[in-house]
């Protein structure tokens, strides 16, 4: 629970795929969308365009690969 938080923060990825550059694993999604209407705007305010990249642990990717 975020400080002062009522109910649990969800973030949803859409339109994702897995990619491999470098040797790393990278969800790599075109959309992502809160539970939080602040999140939303700060998102799309300072991260929009920025990077839609989030890199997978080594430990956890083959573990996703197989999941999804």
């Amino acid at each position: 629970m975020l400080k002062g938080e009522v109910e649990p923060l969800k973030v949803e990825l859409k339109d994702y795929t897995i990619v491999e550059k470098d040797g790393q694993e990278l969800f790599e999604f075109t959309e992502v969308e809160t539970s939080r209407e602040w999140i939303n705007i700060l998102i799309e305010t300072f991260v929009k365009d920025k990077s839609n990249k989030i890199e997978i642990p080594q430990e956890y990717a083959k573990l996703i690969k197989m999941v999804l």
